[in-house]
């Protein structure tokens, strides 16, 4: 929900974090939750789509985002 998560964002002073779609996977920084087979070899490992974003405060991160990770069909 679209205003829940704007609240959020304002009430607790948290940054949205998102992964964009095309960059390479890095366990670090998201969560990978599924897979799908990659469009091109050259897909593989890379991020296909954000299934739910996650937050950070100016000193932490609290919840990674979660994506779906293009792999080898």
């Amino acid at each position: 929900d679209v205003c829940s998560s704007d609240l959020i964002t304002v009430r607790l002073a948290v940054t949205v974090m998102r992964a964009a779609d095309g960059h390479s996977f890095d366990a670090s920084r998201m969560r990978g939750v599924g897979n799908s087979p990659a469009p091109s070899p050259a897909a593989i490992g890379t991020v296909a789509t954000t299934d739910r974003v996650g937050y950070a405060s100016a000193t932490r991160v609290l919840r990674l985002p979660d994506v779906v990770v293009y792999t080898a069909s």
